[in-house]
């Protein structure tokens, strides 16, 4: 068996060892929670990024006047 062949059949069996195995399938489930709760947090966050743009926009036009 040559070396390229060896190496795919090495990984081949790997992910299927890994697909089989349940052990994992909660940690999966745990990484898709996480990913929609920071999908939310993207969601939710664009808006408050904006209005505190604008505050800090508008003090630092009150301090440049200021000055």
């Amino acid at each position: 068996m040559s070396m390229p062949s060896a190496f795919c059949e090495k990984i081949l069996v790997s992910l299927l060892m890994l697909w089989r195995d349940e052990r994992g399938a909660s940690a999966i489930e745990y990484a898709v929670i996480a990913a929609l709760i920071a999908a939310a947090l993207v969601g939710f966050l664009e808006p408050v990024q904006e209005a505190l743009k604008a505050v800090f926009d508008g003090l630092a036009t009150s301090m440049g006047d200021a000055a």
